[in-house]
């Protein structure tokens, strides 16, 4: 079962599926906390509300902004139910 939270973080974007035909961005957010490397950094990967070759309208101008999400996480991914930027 998911767990309803608000959480805040940066949210970046890479390709995944390169070479093939569902190539497309995939987003994550990285928690606000301390982290020694990008391995061991806190992550959850967000889940997009489009195809896998598609960028997804509401996540895609907050690529490489500070944003709070309110939605539910389940396990490493989080499904989003609204996206607020944090400062300019």
């Amino acid at each position: 079962m998911a767990n309803s939270v608000e959480v805040s973080g940066f949210i970046f974007s890479i390709l995944d599926r390169i070479g093939t035909k569902s190539e497309g961005v995939e987003y994550y957010l990285q928690l606000l906390e301390r982290y020694d490397s990008f391995d061991n950094m806190k992550k959850y990967h967000i889940e997009k509300k489009a195809e896998p070759w598609k960028v997804d309208v509401k996540l895609q101008p907050l690529s490489g902004c500070m944003v709070k999400i309110k939605g539910s996480i389940l396990e490493e991914n989080i499904e989003y139910i609204s996206l607020d930027k944090i400062g300019p």
